[in-house]
């Protein structure tokens, strides 16, 4: 089974948003044994559990976040098949840390979004109110079934 990273920026929110409606898809799917995390670019919140706005929109649909902020590392260019990262910044950075041995194919997260209508970013909520974390959600809920159609 292939390996998933979902990367944004200070992985948390977006990423382990992702993370977490991945794992809750995957098994209403009864797909079992894939590895799933995220990662940040940053390491400014390094150890912390997911934002409070982040935890509190994924519980109202019941998914678990069970995650701690991570960086990025050259060893996860080997470990996972895809990278999926939230915007066009943490793209380029993913993509210039990317060591000539990797062996990650590597997206933008809303490529596989059916309704991103030519916008590919991933909007960052970290500022914003419980919609903006909402709007992320519905994002990672339709983007993470196309990834599942597509790749598992």
């Amino acid at each position: 089974m292939p390996a998933i990273l979902f990367v944004c920026l200070g992985n948390i929110c977006r990423s382990p948003m992702a993370e977490g409606v991945m794992n809750q898809l995957l098994r209403q799917n009864n797909i079992q044994n894939q590895v799933i995390d995220s990662a940040a670019t940053l390491a400014n919140h390094v150890g912390e559990r997911p934002f409070s706005k982040t935890i509190a929109v994924c519980e109202k649909y019941g998914v678990k976040l069970n995650h701690f902020a991570r960086k990025i590392q050259e060893s996860d260019y080997q470990e996972f098949d895809f990278i999926f990262t939230m915007d066009n910044r943490i793209h380029k950075t993913v993509i210039s840390l990317k060591p000539e041995s990797c062996k990650s194919q590597i997206f933008l997260f809303r490529e596989f979004d059916p309704l991103h209508n030519g916008d590919l970013e991933t909007p960052d909520p970290y500022f914003g109110d419980i919609d903006d974390f909402e709007n992320v959600y519905q994002i990672c809920l339709r983007t993470c079934n196309e990834i599942i159609h597509k790749f598992l």
